[in-house]
C-alpha cells in the first residue's frame, strides 16, 4: 500500500501528494497528518526518499558545468540534450526545465522536512531519544538541500514551516549570509544537543547520524571560510567517529559493501522496488552500447572529458581511474569500441535505470581532504601534504615529496587536483572550484584545451564562442526559474539572466 503524505510545494497554487512504498499503513490524510510515532517514522523516511527526485539532475547543475563532465553528442536536438548543452556551455535560461526540475524537486522535499519538524507532529512522538532523532534527520536533509541551494542559486527563500499557497506567492528572497546562518544554527542544533545517534542498529543503516551531521556542518563552515570551526568538528570525525578510508578504492562503491566504514552518508536507492532504484549506471554508460555494459542501454550523459581522463592516464597505477571511468567497451558483434563512460554507479541490472548502488555525500576520503585544506591554509603544509598523501597512498600512485611543495599556493593546486580524481561523478567538482575562487580560471583554460584535445579524438568539440568565451562572475549562480516568477512578480531575477 501507498502512504500518501500531502503537502503544498513552496510557490505552488496546487496541492502536490508525495507517494512512496514502504510498510502498509493506513493513508495520512492532509487534515490531521500525524498521529503517533510510527507515522511519523513513514514520514521521514519519505523526505529520505526524497532526496531521490533532486540526485536525479543535480550533475547537470554541477558536474556537467566543470572539467569532469561534458556532452556526449552535440549534434543530437532531442529536448534533453540541448537542456544538457545549454548548462555545458553556459547558456541556461530561467525557463529551462532542468533548472525548475532541480529547484522544484529540492523545495518538496524541504516542504517534507518542514511538516516533520512542526511542534504539533513532533509532540506525538512519545520517547524522547526518537523525538530528538526525527527532529535531527529532518533538520540535516533539510539543510543539505539549502546548502546545494545557496551555492547554486544564491539568495532564495528560506522556509522553515509549512506554509499557505496565498503566503507562498508574497514570499521574498533570503540574502545568503542568512541563508547559511539558518543552515549553521540547524545543523548546530543537532551537533550541539546531540539529536542523532553516533551509529543505529543494523536494521537502520542509512539514517543520518551524528557524524553526518558534523561532517557537514564543517563542510558549511569551510565554505564560508570559518576555518577553525570546520578543523575542529573534523579532526572529531577523524578520531573519534570510527569512519576510515577503505584500502580498495573500488570497494567504497561495490553493491556488496554498500554503507561501509569510508561512508559517512549516502543516499541509499533499492533495485526491484518499483521505483527505488538508481538510475545513474544507464544514464552515463556510453550512447548506443546496447548490453555491452549493461541491460537497458547507456545515455552518455555526464560523459567524461578528455582533461580528466588525461589526468588519470598520466598516473598508470592510479586505482581510481578503472572505478570511476572507462575508455570502451567490448561489443558482441564490432569489437572494442574506442568511447569514454562513467563506471562509478555500474551495477548489474534487471530494469533499466533500476540500479543498487548508493549515493555517496559524505565520505571519510573528503574529511581528510576538507583538514588538508584547512591546515594549509593556516601555514601548515606538512601537515597538509601527509593528509594528501593518505588519499594518494590509498589510490596507488606516488607521495608528493615535501620538496615539491615550494608554497602554499602549489599545495591549494595539488589538494585541488586530488580532489578531482577523488571526487570525479560525486558532484564535488562545481562547489569545489567555487569555494577556493578558482572557477573561471579553471573554466576558461578547459573550454580551449578540451576543444584542441577533441579535434584529433572521436568527438569533436565544436569551437564557437558560445563554449571559448569566458566565465562571467554572474554565470556562476543559475537562474531563478521562471515558473516562479511567474507566480510572484515581486521576484528578483538573478543578475545576468
Amino acid at each position: 500500500m501507498k502512504n500518501k503524505l500531502k503537502y503544498i510545494p513552496l510557490l505552488g497554487a496546487l496541492m502536490l501528494t508525495g507517494c512512496l512504498d514502504l510498510q502498509p499503513l493506513s493513508e495520512i490524510g492532509e487534515g490531521d497528518f500525524y498521529q503517533n510515532g510510527s507515522q511519523v517514522n513513514v514520514g521521514v523516511i519519505a523526505c529520505y526518499n526524497g532526496l531521490h527526485g533532486p540526485l536525479d539532475s543535480e550533475w547537470m547543475m554541477t558536474d556537467l558545468r566543470t572539467d569532469v563532465s561534458r556532452l556526449s553528442s552535440r549534434s543530437s536536438q532531442t529536448p534533453v540534450n540541448k537542456a544538457l548543452r545549454a548548462l555545458d556551455e553556459r547558456t541556461v535560461g530561467p525557463g529551462e526545465t532542468q533548472v525548475y526540475t532541480y529547484w522544484k524537486n529540492c523545495y518538496h522535499n524541504i516542504a517534507r522536512c518542514n511538516t516533520i519538524l512542526r511542534e504539533s507532529t513532533l509532540a506525538v512522538v512519545e520517547e524522547e531519544g526518537t523525538r530528538n532523532q526525527y527532529q535531527g534527520e529532518a533538520l540535516f536533509i533539510r539543510s543539505y538541500h539549502y546548502f546545494n541551494l545557496v551555492r547554486l542559486y544564491g539568495p532564495l527563500f528560506m522556509v522553515t514551516e509549512r506554509i499557505s499557497a496565498d503566503e507562498a506567492r508574497k514570499y521574498n528572497k533570503t540574502s545568503v549570509d542568512n541563508v547559511y546562518a539558518q543552515i549553521i544554527s540547524d545543523l548546530k542544533l543537532i551537533v550541539d544537543n546531540e539529536l542523532l545517534p553516533e551509529v543505529y542498529p543494523e536494521s537502520q543503516t542509512g539514517r543520518a547520524t551524528l557524524w553526518a551531521a558534523k561532517t557537514l556542518l564543517a563542510k558549511v563552515y569551510l565554505t564560508r571560510g570559518e576555518l577553525a570551526e570546520a578543523k575542529k568538528l573534523l579532526e572529531n570525525v577523524k578520531t573519534s567517529s570510527g569512519h576510515k578510508l577503505l584500502p580498495d578504492f573500488a570497494e567504497i562503491f561495490s553493491i556488496n559493501n554498500e554503507m561501509n566504514e569510508e561512508i559517512i552518508f549516502a543516499v541509499r536507492y533499492r533495485a526491484n522496488n518499483a521505483g527505488m532504484g538508481n538510475p545513474f549506471g544507464n544514464y552515463f554508460a556510453a550512447l548506443n552500447s546496447g548490453s555491452s555494459i549493461l541491460n537497458g542501454d547507456g545515455q552518455g550523459q555526464n560523459y567524461p572529458t578528455v582533461t580528466l581522463m588525461n589526468a588519470y592516464i598520466a598516473n598508470e597505477t592510479d586505482t581510481r581511474k578503472d572505478a570511476t571511468v572507462a575508455e570502451g567497451y567490448m561489443d558482441e558483434l564490432t569489437g572494442y569500441v574506442e568511447d569514454y563512460y562513467v563506471t562509478k554507479f555500474l551495477a548489474p541490472v534487471t530494469l533499466k535505470n533500476d540500479g543498487e548502488k548508493d549515493f555517496l555525500v559524505l565520505r571519510y576520503a573528503d574529511v581528510i581532504l576538507m583538514l588538508a585544506e584547512i591546515e594549509n591554509e593556516q601555514g601548515n603544509t606538512g601537515t597538509a601534504l601527509n593528509y594528501l598523501n593518505e588519499i594518494r597512498r590509498r589510490a596507488g600512485i606516488r607521495e608528493i615529496e615535501a620538496n615539491e611543495i615550494s608554497n602554499k599556493y602549489d599545495m591549494r593546486l595539488a589538494i585541488e587536483h586530488e580532489r578531482f580524481l577523488e571526487f570525479a561523478y560525486e558532484n564535488h567538482r562545481f562547489f569545489d572550484l567555487v569555494r577556493t575562487g578558482r572557477y573561471k580560471e579553471v573554466m576558461d583554460e578547459h573550454y580551449v584545451t578540451e576543444q584542441l584535445q577533441y579535434s584529433t579524438r572521436l568527438f569533436y568539440y565544436d569551437s564557437g564562442d558560445l563554449v571559448t568565451k569566458p566565465v562571467e562572475e554572474w554565470q556562476l549562480l543559475l537562474p531563478i526559474p521562471t515558473t516562479e516568477i511567474d507566480i510572484n512578480p515581486h521576484i528578483t531575477q538573478n543578475p545576468g539572466y
